[in-house]
């Protein structure tokens, strides 16, 4: 049967066949139907009594407001998350519906697509496709992201986010579509960043990851790199510095505190904020020694690597430069 067969998969460089491009759609079509099955769970999850509040729903709810109303940079209009999400839910003014619902149904699109998306990219990797399958029906059925869709919460939105820049990644590491991919890599990744400060981790992420890349040349290394940290994280650090002009503080919602905090005591803040993110605690204790010693490892690694491999390059290239300067001189001979 021909229907574990995908492009590129029936020949090195060969045309594809009539019988893979079918196959290949009937895929794309149960992928589809599955994740269409798995919005649809939200949707029905959420139809008689709505999306599911949490503390935070308040707190979108009236970010949407403010941006509703376009009063982004008056005196407490500040807010306490990053503004994506809020920036959606506020539609529900040109709409005409409830922001509640503006929430759900993004949260409900959101979801269908983080089970299209993973499915697709589990498929380049795994051979079977009944394992791929299982996989994405198991998505479907997880009750942490299923519980967190039926939420009015950012964190679907973020997990797409977060899985197309990875996509991009893989792509970009692997040295497909450099350029294009490059582009989308950081667009996905400062869109994770603007919806949750945990996008953080992603975009630090992503720069070592291309930075230790060696399918990457030396000589372009360093400057994706620059150029991806920067730009992805430009956007989230132009809201934060808004922030702290309009309410002086980087990250405290206005509406709580509007105090003359100093630029310094914000950074601290904004700094606990990550930290509990990635450690899910106050204090630093073991654990957090030992994390940042392998994180600290792990980037002299990545450091010795790229010394080492920049003195190959150089002594490969003056090695050339010899060779070429004796044929020269045999030549004048």
């Amino acid at each position: 049967m021909a229907t574990g067969i995908v492009p590129g998969r029936d020949g090195v460089g060969g045309p594809v066949s009539r019988l893979s491009i079918r196959s290949v759609s009937g895929w794309s079509i149960a992928l589809g139907f599955i994740a269409f099955l798995g919005a649809a769970h939200i949707l029905i999850r959420t139809f008689r009594y709505g999306v599911e509040y949490h503390d935070d729903a308040d707190v979108y709810i009236f970010d949407a407001e403010i941006l509703a109303t376009g009063k982004i940079f008056e005196r407490g209009g500040l807010l306490w998350h990053p503004p994506l999400f809020a920036a959606v839910v506020s539609l529900y003014r040109p709409l005409g519906i409830e922001p509640s619902d503006v929430g759900r149904y993004f949260n409900i699109l959101s979801f269908g697509l983080i089970v299209l998306v993973a499915g697709h990219w589990l498929n380049r990797f795994v051979k079977f496709r009944v394992v791929v399958i299982g996989t994405v029906i198991t998505i479907c059925i997880s009750y942490p992201l299923v519980h967190i869709s039926s939420q009015l919460l950012s964190e679907t939105l973020f997990i797409l986010m977060t899985l197309l820049a990875l996509v991009r990644l893989e792509s970009l590491l692997n040295g497909r579509k450099m350029k294009f991919g490059f582009g989308l890599l950081i667009l996905f990744s400062a869109l994770a960043f603007l919806t949750r400060w945990m996008g953080f981790t992603v975009v630090v992420t992503g720069a070592l990851l291309i930075l230790t890349c060696r399918r990457i040349p030396t000589s372009i290394k360093w400057k994706y790199t620059t150029i991806y940290g920067v730009v992805s994280s430009l956007p989230a650090a132009l809201w934060m510095t808004r922030n702290q002009i309009v309410n002086v503080s980087l990250t405290s919602r206005g509406s709580e505190r509007v105090t003359n905090q100093p630029l310094w005591d914000s950074l601290t803040q904004f700094g606990d904020q990550l930290h509990l993110w990635i450690f899910v605690r106050n204090g630093f204790g073991w654990l957090d020694i030992c994390l940042w010693t392998a994180v600290a490892l792990a980037g002299f690694e990545a450091a010795k690597a790229l010394t080492i491999r920049s003195i190959t390059v150089s002594e490969k290239e003056d090695s050339s430069l010899s060779l070429s300067l004796r044929r020269s001189a045999l030549h004048l001979a």
